[in-house]
């Protein structure tokens, strides 16, 4: 039983001959029959060997020896001591800390003398000095106290505080002034003199290379080297590099930057002043973040008679001013004044412009003729604006107003005379008005609007009311819904109704009308007040159910009626029949009404208005009754010639006594109809006698004039008799077997061939009994050999010999003789489990070996999931079709099969498929263009024609725009798939078709079922994917997670790829994940792979690849069709056979 990927149940142990036992499950129970982890052990674990876990996790007591984790903690079980590398958290509980780090130097003097062999570090677990209090100090923004005892050096990063410092100062730096006593005087400092007070008498004070001083008074001082101070005060003679404050200049001289000149004597020029900044970016830069301003003026008054430019003015008093913007101010009251060619004229004149941003275009142009262009620089009138322009107040205009486009006036427009093209108004008054109205869009409201010549409107018009936007109806009149009249695009009505009833062309059901004369299918009026004579006869109505239906009401609402008229006329649902007010009561048209026919008299051609009644009399006639209709009789029909009834015959029972002839269908009434004999022989005389079954059709039984009878199951011969025997297709089981005269025959039976082979390929005989002599056989294929038996008078028996002529594999038996060589596959007996391939199933094996429980009781087909597609394909360049009706449902074509595994699908006219029972996953999909909200249904019924109940499954609703709600034509144009999903359990042949419907359709074009794409293949629109659960391969629902299990093999060669899963992918599905195992021969390979799919173009990366010795192969993903294929490509030195298992995942 090699090669079967099974859960077994033990009972009396487990041995394995390889060196690994492989378990290709979920879950591996030893001492248990349900395990609830993936290894479940109840009892005592004993392990020779190395036991490796990514967890360990003990709930109670558990006892080991030396304990070993990682390289870098052991625990000695003998002693208990933990040893590792570093310790972490509370230690105040231990006890006996060991000091054989610390050693006592100078025992005799009666002080412990101890040192550490490393640095110390005192508040700090990183000393990097002999002894470290705190951080390290050479670290910036760290604080602490080092000792370096190699020399002597003691660094801190804070204040040093002590009574006395005695030694070198060289290297002091920082000292305060208040510790220099006297007068410094010829004073040589090597470093620096910071002096924070007065030094009264500097003369020759140098230093390197700074001298900083506190403060500096001096009737002059002369500096070779650069003078840093706070503030200077005076004259400054010489060469300043940088001066952030400067008052007193002196005029007369000259003042340099560096080496260049930066304020001359009398002018005063300056390379770039900064104000409010040390470093100006351009010539003269003031900041200021509270706000900067340039006075210039005759007053000393900022805001006397003087002119600002000012930049982020922030104050109440200037509302429009803030902090980001530049305002130009005059706080005299003169002009602002703009020039141009204030000097000489210029040869070319420039003009005022205004822009927004440096690279924008010009917003305003003011030329130097005069000409102001609003959106536009190079205006040629006066006032040229480009753009819509709004005017809140009047406005006045000297002569002739000139308006070359359309004018859009949304106020009260009054004017003495004019002359217009086109006028776009919401609001029309004038004193005289000639001319035509012409409104592409909006609204246009009138007020007594008299029109004496012929009208056309060309678009929705609205009366009391607005105008449809949606296109739906032409015409809408009156606001209130209660009154509305409505007349949609197609010419259907409505009264008193915002929309018109599917398939009414007049709706009008709250609406009350009164006719002088009515007609109804008849084009000739006049002929009676109510003319009925040819209705549903021809116009749209016609139809063969001619037929008129009063009220149908029960007793109870019969009585409710208020104050009948006579002659009034009803039908009573209650008692099932017809019946007329005569002013004081309601007659049943009837034999004893006053309406029903009390006689029958002489008429070639009579007609009858209610039931015929005989008046307990009989009626003889010696011509035929033609009865076209339905015909019941309550008593018996005694009919002692022929009965000739070419229509619909229903009778509860028929007793025949002689022969009867059939020349149609006979039907026995739907469900438990039953043709029965009560004695005697029922016999059916026919040339070829065909049972079939009425749900779909298929063959039961089929006998021919010539003798030949087959019988079948669910549509295929199981068994057919022919002139030298009989045909069994399958397996034939008897219990017994008895000769030509019933004879049983004992002790068995023997099958000889002669001069062949019993059956082909695959034979499996099943020998029973005690007179088996000698099995040989067949020379190829497989031979399952099926013997039961112990002897004696048991029924059983014993095998002389068994030949085996198989070339591979060799046999040793307890019992034989067996010779020969090959394979001997012993058939156990029927243990009620089904044949197949059980994956993830708790499977149970008795102690003869023999499966009897399979826990899902589920069966593949060899790993073949059945999936077939249906789709509308029409030839390329070929739209979708056209919607022949509006908000209704619509069926759309399917007229392409592709159902290579033979679901069973069968196709039938106007789009209609057939499934047989099965359990199914189902999913459609079906497009709609410029159809506004559209949706697409699977609606399935077990009729052909879709009689009786019908069931539905809805797909998503989408929308494809056709008009905006103002009216106007979109832009942009794209096609939309409604899309649905549902599974199935059909218990009979079932009937499906695709529905959708549509709220409009562009112009009844032919592309609103889907746009061409005009590709030079087929173009396809609505589809249906369908998936057989039955035959699906099942999904891991166990530990391992979800996904779809495949496995295999191939044969590999080198370099040369193999396609290890395939995969249908859905629109929707975008990101696959794949878990394989590779095996060839010992060596093993287990890796992931991910892939991401963007329409027809893959994205993939493998990862987490492992092995035991050398890669195996190298996976890639690629599209094929529809299909996603995964290939493993083998490394040079992998060849043979080699087996896979993959998991896919669809994310």
């Amino acid at each position: 039983m090699a090669n079967i990927r099974k859960t077994f149940n033990f009972r009396e142990g487990v041995k394995v001959d390889d060196s690994v036992l492989v378990v290709a499950g979920q879950r591996v129970g030893i001492g248990s029959t349900i395990p609830s982890k993936v290894l479940d052990i109840k009892g005592d674990v004993i392990s020779s060997g190395q036991v490796t876990v990514s967890k360990l996790v003990v709930s109670g007591v558990s006892t080991f020896s030396d304990v070993k984790i990682g390289t870098g903690i052991t625990i000695q079980a003998s002693s208990g001591i933990i040893t590792a590398g570093k310790y972490f958290g509370d230690g105040s509980s231990l006890d006996n800390l060991p000091t054989s780090q610390w050693t006592d130097t100078d025992v005799g003097l009666g002080f412990t003398s101890i040192y550490n062999e490393g640095n110390v570090g005192v508040g700090t677990t990183d000393p990097r000095f002999t002894f470290q209090v705190g951080s390290n100090p050479n670290l910036v923004g760290k604080f602490g106290v080092g000792i370096n005892s190699l020399t002597g050096d003691i660094k801190t990063s804070g204040i040093v505080t002590a009574s006395k410092f005695v030694g070198d100062g060289s290297l002091l730096e920082n000292l305060p002034a208040g510790s220099i006593g006297g007068t410094v005087e010829l004073a040589n400092i090597a470093n620096y003199a910071h002096v924070a007070g007065i030094a009264t008498l500097a003369q020759g004070l140098t230093g390197t290379p700074d001298i900083h001083v506190g403060y500096v008074t001096a009737t002059s001082a002369n500096y070779s080297g650069v003078v840093t101070a706070t503030t200077f005060v005076g004259a400054l003679n010489g060469i300043a590099d940088l001066s952030t404050f400067t008052s007193n200049l002196v005029p007369t001289l000259n003042y340099s930057i560096g080496n260049t000149k930066i304020l001359s004597a009398g002018i005063g020029s300056f390379v770039s002043v900064g104000i409010g900044t040390t470093s100006p970016q351009t010539d003269l830069q003031i900041v200021n973040a509270n706000n900067s301003v340039i006075t210039l003026g005759r007053s000393t008054s900022a805001t006397g008679n003087n002119g600002a430019i000012s930049f982020g003015k922030v104050t109440g008093s200037f509302p429009y001013s803030g902090a980001t913007s530049l305002d130009i101010l005059n706080y005299g009251s003169g002009n602002v004044n703009f020039y141009l060619e204030a000097g000489n004229i210029g040869v070319t004149t420039g003009d005022f412009h205004w822009h927004r941003r440096g690279n924008f275009s010009q917003l305003m142009t003011l030329t130097h003729q005069g000409f102001l262009g609003i959106g536009n620089t190079q205006p040629n009138h006066n006032l040229h604006v480009v753009g819509t322009s709004t005017v809140t107040g009047n406005s006045f205009f000297g002569k002739n107003v000139e308006i070359k486009g359309d004018a859009n006036v949304t106020g009260t427009l009054t004017f003495g005379s004019a002359t217009f093209g086109n006028i776009n108004a919401n609001r029309v008054t004038a004193n005289l008005f000639t001319g035509n109205v012409y409104n592409t869009s909006g609204i246009s409201t009138f007020n007594d609007l008299k029109v004496t010549g012929n009208s056309e409107l060309q678009s929705n018009v609205g009366i009391r009311t607005t105008a449809d936007t949606n296109n739906l109806y032409a015409l809408k009149i009156n606001s209130d819904p209660r009154n509305r009249i409505v007349v949609d695009i197609f010419g259907n009505i409505g009264i008193k109704t915002t929309e018109i009833t599917e398939s009414f062309d007049v709706d009008a059901i709250q609406a009350f009308a009164t006719f002088g004369m009515v007609g109804v299918g008849t084009t000739a009026v006049g002929k009676a007040p109510i003319d009925f004579s040819d209705a549903g006869k021809i116009g749209a109505g016609a139809t063969t159910s001619r037929y008129m239906l009063p009220p149908i009401l029960t007793n109870t609402e019969r009585s409710n009626i208020n104050q009948p008229e006579a002659g009034a006329v009803i039908y009573n649902i209650t008692d099932n029949v017809l019946q007329i007010y005569d002013g004081s009561q309601w007659q049943t048209a009837s034999p004893t009404g006053i309406s029903g026919i009390t006689a029958v008299v002489q008429d070639t051609t009579p007609e009858l208005g209610g039931h015929l009644s005989g008046n307990s009399k009989d009626i003889h006639g010696v011509a035929d009754l033609n009865v076209t209709g339905v015909s019941t009789f309550t008593g018996a029909i005694d009919a002692n010639g022929d009965l000739d009834v070419d229509g619909h015959t229903e009778l509860d029972n028929v007793n025949v006594s002689g022969v009867s002839t059939f020349v149609g269908a006979m039907n026995v009434a739907n469900g438990s109809g039953v043709i029965e004999d009560a004695g005697g022989q029922l016999k059916i005389k026919a040339g070829t006698f065909n049972f079939k079954n009425n749900l779909d059709n298929k063959n039961i039984i089929f006998a021919t004039g010539t003798g030949g009878v087959s019988l079948y199951n669910q549509g295929n011969k199981k068994f057919e008799t022919t002139a030298t025997g009989a045909t069994v297709t399958g397996i034939l089981v008897a219990d017994g077997f008895e000769k030509s005269d019933g004879t049983p025959i004992a002790g068995g039976v023997g099958i000889k061939t002669a001069g062949g082979n019993v059956g082909f390929g695959i034979t499996f005989l099943d020998f029973r009994g005690s007179a088996i002599g000698q099995i040989t056989p067949p020379s190829s294929g497989i031979s399952t050999i099926n013997i039961t038996g112990t002897g004696g008078g048991g029924g059983g028996g014993t095998v002389s010999s068994v030949d085996l002529a198989s070339p591979n594999g060799t046999l040793s038996a307890s019992g034989g003789p067996i010779v020969g060589s090959g394979t001997l596959n012993v058939d156990m007996p029927n243990s009620g489990v089904s044949a197949g391939n059980y994956i993830s199933a708790n499977i149970t094996v008795d102690a003869q070996g023999r499966v009897t429980a399979a826990s899902d009781g589920s069966a593949t087909s060899g790993g073949i999931t059945k999936i077939a597609f249906i789709r509308d394909e029409k030839p390329n360049g070929t739209n979708g079709g056209v919607v022949s009706s509006v908000n209704t449902w619509i069926v759309r074509d399917l007229n392409t099969i592709s159902d290579p595994n033979t679901l069973g699908i069968s196709s039938t006219s106007n789009g209609i498929f057939s499934l047989p029972a099965g359990n199914y996953a189902i999913h459609f999909r079906a497009p709609g263009f410029h159809v506004n909200e559209f949706q697409a249904r699977l609606a399935y019924n077990i009729n052909a024609n879709f009689t009786g109940t019908t069931n539905y499954v809805y797909g998503s609703s989408q929308f494809s725009g056709w008009y905006t709600t103002q009216g106007q034509g979109i832009e942009s144009h794209s096609t939309d798939e409604s899309c649905g999903d549902t599974v199935l359990n059909l218990t009979q042949t079932t009937y499906f078709r695709i529905e959708q419907n549509n709220s409009a359709a562009a112009n009844n074009a032919n592309y609103c079922l889907g746009v061409d794409a005009n590709r030079g293949n087929a173009e396809v629109y609505t589809q249906v994917k369908i998936e057989d659960l039955a035959t699906a391969i099942k999904t891991n629902t166990g530990g391992g997670g979800g996904g779809t299990v495949s496995t295999g093999n191939f044969n590999a060669t080198p370099g040369s790829p193999s396609t290890i899963d395939t995969y249908a992918y859905d629109s929707a599905e975008l990101v696959f994940e794949y878990t394989a195992f590779i095996k060839n021969a010992s060596n093993y390979q287990s890796q992931k792979i991910l892939v991401m799919r963007d329409g027809t173009t893959l994205t993939s990366n493998v990862y987490g690849i492992m092995f035991n010795n050398s890669l195996l192969v190298t996976l890639d993903a690629a599209i094929s069709g529809s299909n996603i294929i995964i290939r493993a490509t083998p490394q040079s030195n992998v060849t043979g056979n080699t087996t896979y298992r993959i998991k896919r995942e669809v994310v």
